[in-house]
């Protein structure tokens, strides 16, 4: 694995000529105590720059930076997907606020740029058309195109953004600005790559006229922090943009770090996207405090039913008078208090009742009828984009623009323009849909949470339920998979103690005992267990000699068995035969890959491949002749149009691996939150994806397993379901 990397900060901020100590809207910040999955190697730096009348002021910068921040370390899933979180979360605030501000004609419009730095790899969204500088050693270039990274944010409901991903080193310099300097290019920029920070600091500042905002990423080799460093102002005389001839001072102070915002911790009931409404104001540097506007169309409405309802009060009261003078026995025409009471409430509530339900019905078509022709837009110029990733984000803002529509009514028209963007985006991105249906007849029981399937070629499931760690055993009917109620596979507490079990394996048909399956539970002991209601085997593995840590996950090929032990940074070979009654050899040899993030493991014959919490693989060749060579991080090869190869692929965060056998080896990887299942080659070469056609139910994938009978599997939770692949 490369050694750490340190991301370096520094605002270079001027107004008038003086400069600025502090740029406001930018902001670096790293994981808090307990972020997301995915998250917590991660470092974030934010830049927001607001255009217009309504500006923020520095308090309210400050809290919104912050909000952004927990927004991001809350969110699960892959960089890009929490980055689009953020953006979104941002624009939907901005519009909000431009139209509480619109009768005063004061307006913001945000230039976003977001930096994620993971590993060695740096990740870049742009929302507006800003400005980045990306100054490597090969080649320097500037990340600019506002066709595809939008006006800004807070001027419609769709949120344009535009991502890019780079392999980064020591030493190489990211620039971003929303307004740029006239004298920055790639020509006159290229050669600050691997420059000292003051000297670049020098070099940026000067002669970049008297208004600036702009801020200074550097890579630097250390231990994974990130830091924001504060400069020094420098003497006025110094700032002033020198004519030419002018001779050029030699001496600058360096820059000194300044305290590093982090984001709070998040409060108990905080959404990982919270409505606008829900947000704490953020104060503008021109907004006074107004008392809370008060509903117009609600109040308008109750005003006509009280009018309605006295009115009706009225010619009841007139009606009794006339026929108690007309009619001997007024006692037979007497309407009581009590009834009159009723009318009177009940006849202004009945004529608000009606009156909304006609406003909201009509209203609700408007607001349909307004996203669904911005979205209709939106198509047409997708139409006429050609290049991959332009595409990939034209059709990405029909379905923005579809999704608001559909918020307020589906319709014939709204699902054919989904279906077709769809198909587009899934042409560009190798993906294949298919026609999940549930799998368990009778469905499972409520406490029921699968963690891993495995799937035989006998048309057999097995199910480990992680919250009792027991295995479930269904088999193909005509219905579906029905639960065989005579299978036993769990926890025991004799002869020999074995706990939940943690991960599961099947078993060839040859196996001695004719067991099908095999379990092992966090000491290392396993569970061999047999069908037609057969009480199950254990015994124990021989622990290493550093004894165990706690065992995770285990992987067979052949007989032999692969056992990871994160905690003791491990992977231990027991060889097969004998019931692994001998000592295990470790896998590695000087070689030894950090393993305390490794998840998941699988094996084909002498290569080994793990997969970490952030989702990259460290791939492992074991030899008996030389030592055991890894590369991490593996690198995954996409070929399609627009794609990068690297260490993720579609910024995917990967939570379980699977080997498919010959004949026709490959890889199976699962992203949870995508509910997806990705499938390359043993070269880790991107062949497709698989996603449901069909809704599923809300919530991540919890486990899956691609069979030998060409079907796909997927548990949420209680709740199985299958597909097939062909």
């Amino acid at each position: 694995m490369p050694p750490p990397l340190d991301l370096i900060v520094l605002p270079l901020a001027r107004r008038s000529g003086e400069d600025q100590p502090e740029l406001p809207g930018l902001y670096a910040a790293a994981p808090p105590r307990h972020p997301a999955r995915g998250r917590s190697l991660e470092r974030l730096v934010i830049h927001l720059s607001l255009e217009g009348s309504a500006p923020l002021s520095p308090k309210g910068y400050v809290k919104l930076m912050d909000h952004l921040a927990q927004t991001y370390f809350k969110t699960t899933g892959s960089s890009t997907a929490a980055m689009r979180t953020v953006a979104e979360w941002l624009n939907e605030y901005l519009l909000e606020r431009n139209l509480r501000a619109d009768s005063r004609s004061m307006q913001s419009i945000g230039m976003l740029t977001l930096i994620v730095l993971r590993g060695s790899y740096l990740y870049l969204a742009q929302s507006g058309p800003t400005h980045a500088f990306l100054l490597t050693v090969d080649s320097p270039q500037h990340l600019h195109d506002p066709g595809t990274a939008g006006r800004g944010l807070g001027l419609g409901r769709a949120t344009a953004i535009r991502y890019r991903q780079a392999e980064v080193a020591p030493g190489d310099v990211l620039l971003i600005s929303a307004d740029p300097p006239s004298g920055w290019a790639t020509t006159t920029l290229g050669d600050l790559c691997g420059m000292k920070l003051g000297d670049l600091h020098r070099r940026l500042i000067h002669r970049v006229g008297p208004d600036l905002q702009a801020a200074l990423v550097q890579i630097q080799a250390g231990s994974g922090k990130i830091r924001l460093l504060r400069p020094e102002p420098v003497r006025a005389e110094a700032n002033q943009v020198r004519g030419e001839g002018a001779p050029e001072r030699e001496d600058a102070t360096p820059p000194h770090p300044a305290e590093l915002p982090a984001p709070q911790p998040p409060k108990p009931g905080d959404l990982i996207r919270p409505r606008v409404a829900a947000i704490p104001h953020v104060e503008s540097a021109t907004e006074a405090e107004q008392p809370p506007r008060s509903p117009i169309i609600i109040p308008a409405l109750l005003k006509i039913g009280q009018a309605v309802g006295g009115t009706l009060q009225k010619t009841f009261e007139a009606a009794g008078r006339l026929f108690r003078r007309m009619l001997p026995d007024e006692s037979l025409f007497s309407i009581p208090p009590a009834a009159m009471a009723f009318i009177a409430v009940a006849v202004p509530l009945i004529v608000v009742t009606v009156a909304a339900v006609v406003y909201f019905r009509s209203g609700r078509g408007e607001m349909y009828a307004g996203h669904y022709i911005q979205a209709q837009y939106a198509a047409d110029q997708a139409r006429q984009l050609e290049g991959a990733n332009e595409l990939r984000s034209g059709w990405n803002t029909v379905l923005d623009h579809l999704d608001q529509a559909e918020v307020y009514q589906v319709t014939d028209d709204s699902r054919a323009m989904r279906t077709y963007a769809l198909t587009v985006l899934d042409s560009l991105d190798g993906i294949v849909r298919l026609v999940f249906e549930p799998a368990i007849v009778g469905g499972l029981p409520s406490s029921t949470q699968v963690t891993r399937i495995v799937a035989t070629g006998k048309n057999e499931l097995y199910l480990l339920n992680g919250t009792n760690g027991n295995v479930l055993r269904a088999i193909l009917t005509d219905q579906g998979y029905e639960l065989d109620s005579d299978f036993i596979c769990g926890p025991v507490p004799k002869p020999l103690i074995v706990g939940p079990l943690v991960d599961i394996l099947p078993l060839s048909l040859g196996d001695p005992n004719n067991a099908v399956i095999m379990g092992m539970d966090a000491d290392g002991n396993l569970m061999q267990c047999i069908s037609g209601g057969q009480a199950p085997l254990a015994f124990p593995l021989p622990p290493p000699d550093m004894s165990w840590g706690t065992p995770t996950a285990f992987a067979m090929d052949a007989t032999d068995l692969y056992v990871l032990d994160p905690q003791t940074n491990a992977v231990w070979i027991y060889w097969g035969g004998d019931e692994y009654r001998e000592f295990p050899k470790l896998f590695f040899d000087e070689q030894v890959p950090p393993m305390k993030d490794v998840i998941d493991l699988t094996i084909n014959r002498d290569d080994l491949f793990l997969l970490h919490e952030d989702g990259h693989l460290t791939t492992c060749a074991f030899s008996y002749h030389s030592f055991t060579r890894c590369t991490d991080p593996a690198v995954f090869n996409d070929l399609r149009d627009g794609r990068e190869n690297g260490p993720h692929t579609d910024g995917a965060v990967f939570s379980e691996i699977q080997f498919a056998p010959p004949p026709d080896p490959s890889l199976f990887l699962l992203e949870p939150d995508m509910r997806a299942i990705y499938h390359f080659s043993m070269r880790l070469a991107f062949q497709r994806q698989y996603r449901a056609q069909n809704p599923l139910p809300d919530g991540p994938v919890t486990a899956f397993a691609v069979g030998p009978n060409h079907q796909a599997f997927l548990a949420i939770g209680n709740q199985v379901y299958y597909a097939s692949l062909r």
